[in-house]
């Protein structure tokens, strides 16, 4: 294996044998995972993503080497650390301080390195005051914390982790952030489960998409697909075309408003989506049946749920909608801001400036096309959530 190669897996397939009780016309296996192939680099980290049962967990398990193949091959370069389950390899009734030792061996560590690196552990931990506690006193987040604490600060060369992203508070979880940050930085190579999508835009050079134990997606729209194949109803707004609506009615139901249609107008467009370097229009129509005074806000998000910008008819001095009758409200987007990538919109029906009496979310996605692939540094403007047009001036000194 190449010495930039940290990780890498060819045609990985595990089959678990299934015992049935009562249904004995039932499959008597389960793939858990099924041909999965893929590498990452030496320093990279990369998220591993998909729904319940996609074979995420097992995955790690395979590579760390607690489950074996049924067929393929899994190599990883140098010393592994892994955190594959809260507490795994924790003795309860020992203390913190003994499972340190324990935790430390068990993941191929001498009692001299973890010597040497005890107390960077336990100050990472946060938690000192209870290091020499029995650890079944411990809540499932100090278990956490000095799990992987002991891990984190062992020097291996690749990381396993489990979920680690998502547990425990928002200061834990940024402190496990910039702790991966830096084990990149030393040149180690991270591979994490998580349903975190915030955290996994932000902490990962690219994401692998599992899905019923097939790979699906190894590059930067993998959280797309992944979100696309599970948005049941949603669809994408297309160029210049009226997209067929999903059925809103139910929602709707009570509000005297009804979505007759929603388009996106360009000036020009490309076949993978719309120009970023143009301005767009997000076209509604509506009928209105009641009186109460209305206004339509659209929030703008990205693929992991952060809302960049909102397009509302509440910045007007009167609310949109006042008397029964046929609506077209547009919202003028600018051009250079959206980067390429795809992008949610949500909608929201506001009563009085107010109370919300309506909210879809998610209720259709709009594509922006790449028009800098192929160019010298586009892989580093394509990692932004937006791309405004920012100027800059060079002068040599």
């Amino acid at each position: 294996m190449s010495r930039h190669i940290a990780i890498k897996a060819e045609g990985i397939s595990k089959k678990f044998e299934l015992k049935h009780r009562n249904d004995t016309n039932g499959p008597s296996h389960l793939w858990a995972l099924n041909d999965v192939t893929f590498e990452v680099v030496q320093g990279e980290s990369v998220s591993i993503i998909g729904a319940n049962g996609s074979g995420k967990s097992t995955l790690l398990q395979v590579l760390s080497g607690v489950t074996g193949l049924t067929s393929g091959r899994a190599e990883l370069l140098g010393k592994v650390a892994s955190i594959l389950e809260i507490g795994a390899g924790f003795h309860p009734e020992l203390s913190g301080r003994e499972n340190v030792f324990l935790n430390g061996r068990l993941l191929g560590f001498s009692t001299k390195e973890i010597t040497d690196q005890f107390d960077r552990i336990i100050d990472f931990s946060g938690i000192s005051g209870f290091i020499d506690e029995p650890v079944k006193h411990y809540s499932s987040g100090m278990y956490l914390r000095l799990a992987f604490s002991i891990m984190a600060n062992l020097n291996a060369d690749v990381y396993l982790l489990d979920e680690v992203m998502s547990v425990g508070d928002s200061a834990f979880q940024l402190q496990s952030r910039r702790k991966i940050d830096e084990l990149k930085a030393g040149g180690r190579t991270v591979l994490m489960v998580s349903h975190a999508l915030n955290s996994v835009a932000e902490a990962s050079d690219r994401v692998l998409y599992l899905k019923n134990g097939r790979l699906m997606a190894t590059d930067s729209d993998a959280i797309q697909t992944y979100l696309s194949d599970n948005s049941g109803d949603l669809f994408a707004f297309a160029p210049d075309e009226c997209v067929k609506l999903r059925d809103l009615s139910a929602q709707f139901g009570g509000t005297g408003l009804k979505l007759m249609a929603a388009r996106i107008v360009t000036a020009d467009d490309l076949p993978t989506g719309i120009r970023p370097d143009r301005e767009f229009d997000i076209c509604l129509e509506l009928e209105a049946t009641g009186c109460d005074p209305l206004d339509i806000h659209c929030p703008v998000m990205d693929a992991t749920g952060i809302m960049l910008f909102q397009c509302s008819t509440v910045e007007n001095e009167t609310p949109a909608i006042t008397s029964p009758g046929h609506y077209s409200i547009t919202f003028t987007v600018p051009a250079d801001l959206l980067n390429s990538r795809m992008y949610y919109l949500n909608l929201l029906v506001i009563r009085d400036r107010t109370e919300t009496i309506l909210r879809a979310d998610r209720f259709a996605a709009l594509r922006v096309a790449n028009i800098a692939a192929g160019r010298p540094g586009s892989e580093f403007l394509s990692r932004t959530l937006i791309r405004p047009n920012v100027r800059n001036s060079i002068v040599k000194l």
